[in-house]
Parts: structure tokens; sequence; C-alpha cells
């Protein structure tokens, strides 16, 4: 009865899609609902539509960007009321697999016939099921077989009440439903109501011969209204009013927040120093890289050819740290031509050779091309009475409001006035979630040090930086920090999106924000990205790509850092920012000597 069920992600890739009939072309419909609804976001509330015969009923996951789409038969939607609970249950089960690996899970089409046969088998359960006559019980549960009073009949009791009764009073929770099956069945909940009436009215009896009492409880008399919601700053709700939990948990917040003050001053820290320092001290490690040239004679001249195989499991060793291949092979160069033609003596000797010439590699691969210094360009700046203004972009999931907010807790604690423009008007939620770090920054640094500049959802992301970039003009902020909608960068659309904010506000800092955790992918997207800028601003007499990168859940990869060297040596972009986890001062700079004893290990 259902034609189609389909799971795509809003760059249009189709993960999963199951036909009733394969033969039956059904993608009419489907664009249809992602042109007149999904594109122009009109569908938040109804997550239904009709095109033409069909009717189509789909959910959406902003957290990972999947729409899950169901198209049926419009003249046989009565006999489908199950639709919706088959989308919310392969809606949860999907993104629970895909959460993992960002890719559609293996055999996911028994999975969704396990719970599609599921589903119409209690639909059809439920229909089947006769209607019982419901048996009055008395005061202490056990059956009745009195005559039923008038006013407990059957078809009395099946007509609403005529006081309040609360869900609570009524039905079990949903949480119950998953211990106790006969919750789930019509007569217990049935008999479930019929018994709460009957404590409900003993209560009014016993009320109702004493003068003077009220014959319904106070909690009748009043009406309930729903308490506002008031955000807390660390972004829990609670109600408004509620006394005592919501006002301690913001004074803990504050609290842990006011630790951070004082820690960002200054130039970045480097990361891992520590451990880098401890490296340095130890070049005779024996693990990792090192087992490789332990079987090298002794006393001898080193020739190209004796170090071949060796070179060939070191570059193997490297590309399993996530270094790309070629990034390896000229790693594997470097160290090649430091050996080549020198007498092996002692295996400590072989190491510190190693080493020196890796790093000596590394340092070109992750110096940069271009010197950037925030701190120095953001002075320049305020001396021409313009404010810096710093582009973040991005595919979806990668941090860039986190990191975003990172950097402007660094900037403020170096004097830095800093205006944020919440140019991300897709996302369900992102204005808030900078308001929520606006918010917390603000209560550590009172008077204005930061402002969120935004104009809501659904706008022209290039005009609200201008106007962001004006406003900070005239009001002396030094920088603005512009957030960016995340894209795919073969989204061609959202691409010419991007290069319009670029060209219309010339940018100080273009920053593209890369998942640690991605591997060779995060490089694959700055090189697309890239190309794609080039391509939309073909013709442009404007043309702005990438100028550096922000590196995040760098604290996630342990000694897979290859990434970092892969993003730099094939962009040539500098790693300006590593994110190195979720608190605001969790910034740091990348340390040459911290990634050469990774690759090592």
């Amino acid at each position: 009865m259902i034609e189609l069920f389909s799971i795509f992600t809003y760059g249009g890739l189709v993960l999963f899609s199951c036909k009733d009939q394969p033969g039956q072309a059904l993608e009419g419909p489907v664009n249809d609902l992602i042109h007149t609804v999904l594109i122009e976001n009109k569908g938040d509330t109804k997550l239904s539509h009709t095109s033409g015969i069909f009717g189509l009923q789909y959910r959406k996951s902003n957290e990972l960007s999947l729409i899950f789409v169901v198209v049926y038969r419009k003249n046989l939607e009565d006999k489908l009321t199950y639709v919706g609970e088959l989308l919310d249950r392969v809606s949860s089960v999907f993104a629970d697999a895909y959460r993992e690996g960002r890719q559609a899970p293996d055999d996911f089409s028994e999975t969704f016939a396990r719970i599609r046969s599921s589903v119409e088998s209690n639909f059809r359960a439920q229909q089947a099921q006769p209607k019982k006559a419901v048996t009055p019980f008395s005061r202490d549960g056990k059956k009745d077989d009195k005559p039923k009073p008038a006013a407990l009949s059957t078809s009395s009791a099946a007509s609403p009440p005529t006081s309040p009764v609360t869900a609570t009073e009524t039905f079990k929770s949903d949480d119950d439903d998953d211990d106790d099956d006969d919750a789930d069945s019509p007569d217990a909940a049935v008999e479930d109501n019929i018994n709460a009436k009957l404590e409900k009215l003993r209560q009014r009896k016993l009320g109702a011969g004493k003068k003077g009492s009220a014959a319904t409880s106070p909690v009748e008399k009043t009406k309930k209204t729903k308490a506002g919601r008031v955000w807390d700053l660390a972004g829990r709700a609670g109600n408004a009013g509620s006394a005592g939990d919501g006002d301690v948990v913001q004074d803990t917040e504050i609290e842990r927040l006011k630790a951070f003050v004082g820690q960002g001053r200054g130039e970045l820290h480097d990361i891992n120093e520590a451990e880098a320092a401890e490296a340095a001290k130890a070049p005779a490690a024996t693990g990792g890289v090192f087992a490789f040239f332990k079987n090298l004679g002794s006393g001898v001249t080193i020739t190209e050819e004796m170090l071949e195989p060796v070179l060939e499991q070191t570059r193997l060793h490297l590309i399993g740290k996530n270094v790309a291949a070629e990034a390896a092979q000229k790693l594997v160069y470097s160290v090649r031509d430091s050996l080549v033609g020198k007498s092996k003596g002692t295996f400590e000797g072989i190491a510190s050779v190693v080493r020196s010439a890796l790093e000596k590699s590394l340092t070109q691969i992750l110096t940069p091309g271009r010197n950037i210094d925030v701190l120095r360009d953001v002075k320049a700046a305020k001396a021409r009475h313009e404010p810096y203004s710093v582009v973040f972009c991005g595919v979806n999931g990668v941090g860039k409001s986190t990191n975003l907010s990172k950097i402007s807790y660094w900037l403020i604690e170096n004097g830095v006035r800093v205006l944020i423009a919440a140019c991300d008007t897709f996302r369900a939620g992102a204005v808030e979630q900078l308001k929520t770090h606006v918010r917390k920054l603000n209560t550590l640094y009172p008077g204005e040090r930061i402002k969120l500049y935004e104009q809501g959802y659904g706008k022209d992301d290039a005009e609200i930086a201008r106007q962001a970039i004006t406003f900070a003009r005239n009001e002396k902020y030094d920088v603005v920090l512009i957030d960016t909608a995340g894209r795919m960068q073969d989204n061609e659309d959202l691409m010419r999106s991007l290069a319009k904010i670029l060209q219309v506000n010339r940018p100080d800092l273009v920053l593209f924000v890369g998942d640690a955790l991605a591997g060779n992918e995060a490089s694959d997207q700055l090189s697309k990205f890239n190309k794609a800028l080039e391509y939309v601003q073909a013709g442009s007499s404007v043309r702005r790509t990438i100028d550096a990168i922000v590196l995040t859940k760098f604290d996630t990869i342990d000694d897979k850092v290859g990434a970092s060297v892969s993003m730099t040596y094939q962009n040539g972009q500098p790693i300006l920012f590593v994110g190195t986890g979720q608190d605001y001062p969790d910034l740091k700079r990348l340390n040459v000597g911290a990634v050469v004893q990774a690759l090592i290990r």
C-alpha cells in the first residue's frame, strides 16, 4: 500500500530507497516536495504534502541533514494511519546507525522490512480486535456484580467526563509502556479510565458532606497554564519561576566559567607542548617507525636498495596515520635522502637522523607560505578605523559555531571587542546556539565586549554580513566573526551563496573549519571547496578562496594526526587554530614536534 520509502541527504544523495513496484517512477512527487516545501522551508510543522494523486509524509533530521519520505496513494490515506509511526521508528533506527560512520548502514533493507512488518502487524491486530463491553469495578478495584448505576453505564463511560481528568490520572505514561505490555491494550486503558472516575466520584461524595468544603480540589478550580521556558548559561532549559534548581545550575555554571578568565591572554599555546618536549629529549625510541630501521646492517654504507623495503613499510605506516599517499611519499623521500650514502653506526644514530629528516620535511609542509597573525592584523585594521572581518565556512556538523565562540573568547581575552554575525539563516537553532555563547561570554566579560548581530531565519546571508560589518564600524567593534551555514562542496547553489558573501563583503580572512575525525576526507572537502569557489567566481573581478584552516576535534584522534599534514600539503593553506575540547580555552596552535612524535609512534 506504500508506494515508496526514501531516505536522502540535504544535498540530494539517496541513501536508501524501497519501492513496492520497482518499475514505477515516483521521482516526481518527491521532487515536488523538495522544491515546494523543503527548499522554501514551509513544512516544519505540517510534515505532509500532496502531489497530484499521491500523498507524502516526511521527517527531517537537522542534526544529520537527513530527510525521510513516504509516498502513497492519496485515496488510501485513511487506511494508512500507521505511516507516521513507521517514519518515526525507521528514522530513529537509521539515524542511530548513520551517526556512527556518516554513511548508510549495510543491509538496511532487512531492517526496514522487519520494522515495516512489525508496524503493519500491530495496525492489523488493532483493527481486528473486537470492542468489548466495559465491566464496572467497585471502589476496591474488584468486579462489581451489582446492577450498574445509570451514571456509570457503558455509554456514559464512553462520553467525555464532566469534570477535568488529567492524562496522568487516566492513562499510564509512555515510560510504563516498555515495562507493561498490558498498558498498550485498549481494554486496560478503558479500565484505568473508569477506575480513575470512580475514585474521583468517591472523593467528591466524601467532601460534599462537609459544610464549606469545596466539592472539587483547588487543582480542578484553577486553570493550568504552561510555564514559560528559561534557558540557563549552559543551554539547559527550565521553567520560569521554578525555585531553586534553575538558579543553582546557573550559579554553578557561572562559577565554572569564571575559572576560564585569564587563560587565553597572549598567543595561543602549542598543542601537546609537554609531549613534544619529551620527544625531543628521547630521540632513541625503538618503536613505531624506528622499528623498521633496526634490521639494517651495521658498519656498512647505506644504499637506496637497502632502504627500499624499509621505506615502503614507513610509507604504509604514515598512511595508516591518515597521511595522504602523496604527502607520505614526500616524507619517505626526505628520510631516504638523509640516509643514503651514510655509514650505518649505532641504532641511536639512525633514529636521530630519521627524526631530524621527518621534522625538517614536516616543518616545510606545515609552515605557511602566508604568515597570518590575527592579533597583529586586528590592530592594523583598528588603526584604519575598520573592523577586521572573518568568515567561517565548512560542511555540516564540523563545529563552526563552537570554534567561533572559542576564537571569540580568545580575542576578548586579548582586549578585542567582538561582533558575531549570525549568517546561518537555514539551520534550525543556529541563531539560538550563538545567543547562548554570547550570553555566557557577556557574563564573564561585562560591558558589551561581545554582541550578536542577527536578523532571524530565511534572510539573505550576504546582506546580513554587510549590515553587521557596517554596524561594527559605527559601534567601534574591532572584529566581525561571520558564521555561515554548513554546506556540501558539490552543491552549486550553496557554493554560489558563499561566494556572494565573500564577493560582497571582501572579508580579511576566510577560515575553513575541518573535522580531524574525517581524516583525508577533510582534505578532500577543503580541496573541493576551493575548486567550487573558483568555479562559481569565474569571470568575476573579485575572487576569494580559503585562507587558512581551523581543525576541530583534534583531541579525539589519538595519534592519527595525518589529516593536518594532508590538508596543508595538498592545498597550501596553514592550520591556524586547533580545537582540542568543548570549553573556551580548548584552542591551540599546531606543534610540529607533537605531530612528528605522533607519526613515528
